[in-house]
């Protein structure tokens, strides 16, 4: 991580709606790429620049994500620090979708609700393809579905209820 002194956010020279913009910006950015750790700590510094403009819901939404991708990453310090600032804002950070998978297949499941394949799922985990798969197998029989669409839509519920 940068020191603040080398990072443009961190500078006390940037106004609040300045750094705002710029780390909407590097959400925007990082969205589409695969760069998901990267992804979670701009939301993390989006989420923080929200509280302080009193934007709670906005903040609680981007929080929530964040927090979905720092823990498919396997960033637990990143994930402590986006639960705590979720549960400061009055947000809940919640369980996986029905509290039934463990972090290896809930890392998975998310990814691959995400949209990603099998093989970069694996990759991303530094995993083999195989225990990608077992991990789906097991993931289908604990929630009951048959495939990703259905995965995507139990993510989509689970988003929608902790909103």
């Amino acid at each position: 991580m940068l020191h603040a002194r080398c990072h443009p956010l961190e500078q006390r020279t940037v106004s609040e709606a300045q750094r705002l913009k710029l780390l909407d910006e590097a959400v925007s950015v990082l969205t589409p790429t695969p760069a998901r750790l990267e992804l979670a700590r701009a939301l993390h510094g989006l989420g923080a620049a929200m509280v302080h403009r009193r934007d709670m819901g906005g903040a609680r939404r981007t929080l929530r994500q964040g927090l979905t991708l720092a823990t498919a990453c396997g960033a637990t310090a990143l994930a402590k620090r986006l639960r705590q600032t979720l549960y400061d804002v009055g947000g809940r950070a919640g369980s996986n979708s029905t509290g039934l998978l463990p972090p290896g297949e809930e890392r998975v499941s998310a990814l691959a609700a995400q949209g990603y394949a099998n093989k970069e799922i694996a990759e991303l985990l530094f995993v083999s393809l195989r225990t990608v798969e077992s991990h789906l197998t097991g993931i289908y029989r604990k929630l009951g579905i048959s495939g990703r669409q259905q995965l995507a839509a139990v993510a989509a519920t689970q988003a929608t209820r902790s909103e």
